[in-house]
């Protein structure tokens, strides 16, 4: 007959396994810088072309934005849109304000900058305008607008650095900087004068002939009153 297995547990308390399980987590932070590209006056990204102190649509289609220096009166030469303009999403705008081709001819002030959208169908240009009266000193649109409009003069009577409104010089009132006048600053200096001045010089030349009568003398020639006739 077989003997049966006998044991005794041991006294204690039970044990416990515990796994530990560690995660880590990895967070990958991506940049992307903008290339601003500068010509002219203008600093622009994107295929907008410039030239001098325009910019002008470019032809192929994409999107750019640009930046003219602040406080410059810029003027919407010309703008054309696309047959497929409003279904594409054509569109340019200035401080966030849609243009449109009835504003052709227009001056707007930049406070931050100009941006387009659209395809090589569409056709524009903006140029930057340097104002000046006939003294020859600049007038630059004013930021901080005056209280006294009402009292302000015209910008062609205006002493240099003085605050002034649009008139006879170079200036514009679609500008609308200040309560929808144009208002601007003229540049300090020296005016410029230009004077002309015309020298006459009279010339004579003695002659070996004394005449007494109707005889004439013509160089060293004496002649009958009626000559050359016979």
């Amino acid at each position: 007959m077989e003997r049966a297995q006998v044991y005794r547990k041991a006294n204690g308390t039970t044990r416990t396994t515990s796994t530990t399980v560690s995660l880590t987590l990895t967070t990958t932070t991506s940049t992307t810088s903008t290339h601003w590209s500068s010509k002219g006056l203008w600093k622009y990204v994107g295929p907008c072309e410039v030239q001098d102190n325009c910019i002008s649509s470019p032809q192929v289609q994409g999107h750019c934005t640009a930046i003219p220096p602040l406080g410059t009166p810029i003027k919407l030469v010309s703008y054309s849109k696309s047959e497929s303009g409003e279904e594409s999403g054509e569109s340019l705008t200035i401080d966030g304000r849609h243009l449109t081709p009835s504003d052709q001819g227009h001056l707007f002030l930049v406070q931050s900058q100009l941006s387009w959208s659209g395809t090589s169908e569409s056709s524009w240009e903006l140029c930057t305008q340097v104002p000046s009266c006939e003294d020859g000193l600049t007038l630059t649109p004013v930021v901080n607008c005056p209280s006294n409009l009402n009292d302000l003069p015209g910008c062609e009577a205006v002493e240099p650095g003085g605050i002034c409104r649009a008139g006879e010089c170079f200036t514009s009132d679609q500008l609308g900087n200040c309560e929808g006048l144009a208002v601007y600053q003229k540049a300090i200096g020296t005016t410029k004068t230009l004077t002309t001045t015309w020298t006459q010089t009279a010339t004579s030349t003695a002659s070996l002939w004394q005449v007494e009568g109707p005889c004439g003398v013509s160089g060293a020639c004496a002649e009958s009153p009626n000559f050359p006739e016979a």
